[in-house]
């Protein structure tokens, strides 16, 4: 007796469960973004697909949001499409609540879909834009290592990861430097004259077990390695060693610029940053 067999027996790769989220002002382009977010290698689970507009109102309404919520919760992700409605609104919290990544779309014409790439880029329909700042865009927190004299540099890449949604956790120094508790310049300054670790003990913290559990918390740390002592894109020993902490705790390590020309180059290279060449756009 033959075997049964079928094609969709070898088709068994694992892909994401992604929720599309979107107002019912865009029932029109469900199809559209089903498609998309097939194309991206994931599957749809599209509510205007799966009941229509709210299954033709043979059942209450309350009973279809329900089933959706059951969904949000079981999907791997939320990919928000347009702009936010109040029920939309109610899944991204929902999908907050449970922790699920939540990605965010703008759809231009013609038929282009356009990831945000900050919380300013969301849109939000009349009726729910007061409640913005409910939305957590990211909710991803990035460790920012480097030498306290690029703390102008460390500033500004902290600003822009901010305004990407997401949260930043600075070195200590480099956080008093910015409150206004001691300049750069007295830094250096008391640094070269009492050395790196007479003045940090002063400070009675301990920094690098500090450091060692931000990271632990952290999804990733970016390093902030630019020009210092002749050496381009220059890393130190403190910025290694956390680099070290994150390579064992299995983060991701992202260097703004790339590796130094350094005697411990092949350290650095074998914890395989990933090299942004200053644009902060290819964190993911």
């Amino acid at each position: 007796m033959a075997e049964f067999n079928h094609s969709a027996l070898g088709l068994q790769k694992e892909r994401p469960l992604v929720y599309t989220a979107m107002s019912k002002h865009l029932f029109y382009f469900r199809f559209f973004i089903s498609q998309f977010v097939v194309k991206q290698g994931a599957v749809p689970l599209n509510p205007f697909l799966l009941w229509d507009y709210f299954l033709l109102d043979t059942v209450n309404r309350d009973e279809v949001r329900e089933a959706n919520n059951n969904i949000v919760k079981r999907a791997d992700e939320i990919w928000v499409f347009g702009a936010v409605s109040n029920g939309v609104l109610a899944e991204i919290k929902i999908a907050q609540e449970q922790k699920k990544p939540i990605k965010f779309f703008k759809i231009g014409n013609p038929h282009k879909i356009i990831q945000v790439v900050s919380k300013n880029e969301i849109e939000m329909e009349d009726d729910v834009k007061d409640f913005k700042n409910e939305i957590k865009f990211n909710n991803k927190k990035i460790v920012i290592c480097g030498s306290i004299s690029a703390t102008p540099q460390i500033k500004e890449v902290s600003d822009k990861l901010l305004e990407m949604g997401y949260e930043t956790e600075l070195p200590v120094y480099t956080k008093k430097i910015l409150a206004g508790e001691i300049t750069l310049e007295e830094f250096l300054r008391k640094k070269e004259q009492e050395g790196d670790f007479d003045f940090r003990n002063k400070a009675n913290e301990d920094v690098i077990k500090r450091y060692y559990r931000l990271i632990k918390e952290a999804d990733a740390i970016l390093v902030v390695n630019i020009d210092k002592n002749g050496i381009r894109n220059y890393i130190g020993g403190n910025t290694l060693m956390e680099m070290g902490f994150a390579h064992v705790l299995e983060k991701k390590i992202f260097l703004l610029n790339d590796i130094p020309d350094i005697s411990y180059k092949d350290e650095i290279r074998a914890m395989q940053p990933i090299m942004l060449n200053g644009d902060l756009s290819k964190i993911a």
